[in-house]
């Protein structure tokens, strides 16, 4: 039987670990250390400080185990980690619903997850890597039942048919007759969600690829009827089961949640600073057309110091920052010196910095530093506000300011001091 434990990502939580349990998380850490090409770092850092998984003994089996800045679940003999978010999950899931191009990390390691409408990306990677697997011991041939007129007997002759084509002048032979192939009906419901796959905007660029490629493997397979997935199924070899598995639910678009169940799942991590930061752009801009918000970087040179706002508008230049955090109810300074450095960098008078506010009674004042104001900008979080209703309150509340930018520099331009390179990404 298999223990379920739920931990708060970024929180550490005391758990007991036996060794084998211990030894394997261990393990998972590891082979799940953040590098830069995945986890977007702008400096390179060392293999510690990226790890994703911290251990620390307390004495006894006993452990502390944080996740910091991922979620999902973590498979170990007998024991299932689950991570959810910082903020509440159905604000969680609705912008990972808007991010797009983020690939998890993954293990091989089993668990048991709820059936859901989430991580149906994460679901389609798995069905991909299950035919990938399959196909390296080759497709399963079969006999299937064909119809035909031929120039000489094969099978069992339709004699009342075969009559019609003499009278009809046709010197043809009516059969039906089963042929060894590999156009079975496993391997077309498998073909047909390998090609759902592929057009499936919502699956990674790279489990969209890696669809295409695997379907020129089922060259002569044909196209799945609704009674394929019934026989399918019934007289599939073992190893086929958990690809066939894994494509109805491709086919039914279904998904997992972060809640202990018996859908098939494996050992995987998302990094939610990333995910929240395209998620919450993405979202804004569905909302603020035709302004839209982007990502851009600047070079300081003769320096390789960059600056990077999350969100960045012109004309005139205007700045924000995503804290992927819940506010405190005061004015972080590390934040805010980052905004400021980062309006500054572009000449931006007025800027931002977006956090997460749990709080309906706290408002953060404007923060006058020189001539850079800095607002603060929230998505709400309360018990009774929904996630489409907290989009909109920041869309309104990020339109108005950037709106407010641009009648600011009517009277005015700030250039910046330093020479620069531009790009936006």
């Amino acid at each position: 039987m298999t223990n379920f434990v739920y931990l708060r990502e970024s929180e550490s939580t005391r758990i007991e670990l036996q060794s084998e349990q211990l030894d394997r998380l261990a393990d998972v850490s590891k082979l799940l250390v953040g590098r830069k090409a995945w986890w977007g770092d702008d400096e390179a850092s060392d293999t510690e400080n990226r790890r994703i998984v911290h251990i620390v003994p307390r004495g006894g089996a006993i452990y502390e185990v944080c996740v910091r800045n991922a979620i999902g679940a973590i498979g170990l003999p007998g024991l299932t980690l689950i991570v959810i978010p910082k903020i509440p999950l159905p604000h969680f899931n609705y912008i990972a619903a808007w991010a797009t191009g983020l690939d998890p990390r993954h293990e091989a390691d089993v668990v048991g997850l709820e059936y859901g409408q989430n991580f149906g990306a994460i679901v389609m990677r798995w069905y991909i890597d299950a035919v990938a697997s399959l196909l390296r011991y080759g497709l399963h041939k079969g006999y299937r039942e064909r119809r035909s007129t031929l120039s000489s007997v094969r099978g069992r002759v339709h004699v009342q048919s075969t009559v019609k084509n003499i009278y009809a002048g046709k010197l043809g032979i009516e059969c039906s007759y089963s042929v060894f192939n590999r156009d079975s009906a496993e391997n077309r419901v498998l073909l047909s969600a390998c090609k759902r796959v592929a057009a499936n905007a919502v699956a990674y660029e790279s489990t969209r690829r890696h669809a295409r490629e695997l379907m020129y493997s089922f060259q002569g397979v044909g196209i799945a009827s609704r009674q394929d997935f019934q026989t399918a199924s019934s007289r599939a070899a073992p190893r086929y089961s958990l690809p066939l598995q894994l494509a109805t639910e491709v086919l039914k678009s279904a998904g997992r949640n972060l809640g202990d169940g018996m859908a098939h799942s494996r050992t995987f991590l998302v990094h939610t600073p990333d995910l929240v930061e395209r998620g919450v752009r993405n979202a804004l801009n569905s909302f603020i057309s035709p302004m839209q918000l982007q990502r851009k970087k600047r070079v300081l040179v003769p320096t390789s110091l960059s600056v990077n706002p999350d969100l960045y508008y012109e004309p005139p230049p205007f700045t924000a920052d995503i804290k992927y955090k819940v506010s405190s109810g005061t004015w972080n300074r590390a934040d805010l010196a980052q905004s400021v450095f980062f309006a500054s960098a572009f000449g931006a008078t007025q800027a931002a910095v977006l956090n997460f506010k749990n709080d309906s009674t706290v408002s953060l004042p404007v923060v006058p530093v020189g001539n850079v104001n800095v607002h603060a900008l929230s998505w709400e979080i309360f018990p009774e506000s929904t996630p489409e209703r907290a989009l909109l309150k920041l869309a309104a509340d990020c339109e108005q300011l950037m709106l407010k930018t641009i009648g600011a520099s009517t009277s005015s331009d700030s250039e910046t001091p330093n020479r620069i390179i531009d790009g936006a990404y």
